[in-house]
């Protein structure tokens, strides 16, 4: 009995041992994260300004614009909500324009979904 408990106590002291390790990689990482941060900023505002880009060139199919303020939207979702929520309701005017009931569907599903985040009511949401 006396060996079961002190291998239940041995067993447990070296859980905790091999989480503190694990939880001071993960506070190490998140550090250099952190330090990264303009790195990661500077990759972002990298992909926004190319799709941006593709947004000015011209000879653009309506879908080809939907498609491309879509990777907007998902790209400014957790950057800056409030211009996701404007390619959101770019993509809500194209898709009313052409009666696409799919692309209609899915564009209030991300305009619910980006309200959500920002604590918008969604009664705006649904109009």
């Amino acid at each position: 009995m006396i060996k079961s408990l002190l291998l239940l106590l041995f067993s447990s002291l070296s859980m905790c041992v091999f989480e503190q390790s694990e939880l001071k990689s993960l506070v190490k990482k998140l550090d250099q994260t952190i330090q990264n941060n303009k790195l990661y900023l500077d990759r972002k505002e990298r992909k926004i300004n190319q799709l941006k880009a593709r947004l000015i060139s011209q000879d653009q199919r309506i879908q080809d614009v939907y498609e491309v303020n879509k990777a907007l939207c998902d790209e400014y979702r957790s950057y800056k909500t409030d211009s996701a929520v404007r390619y959101v309701e770019h993509n809500m005017r194209i898709a009313d324009s052409i009666g696409d009931t799919e692309m209609i569907t899915e564009t209030k599903l991300q305009r619910i979904s980006l309200h959500a985040i920002s604590g918008m009511k969604l009664k705006r949401c649904l109009t």
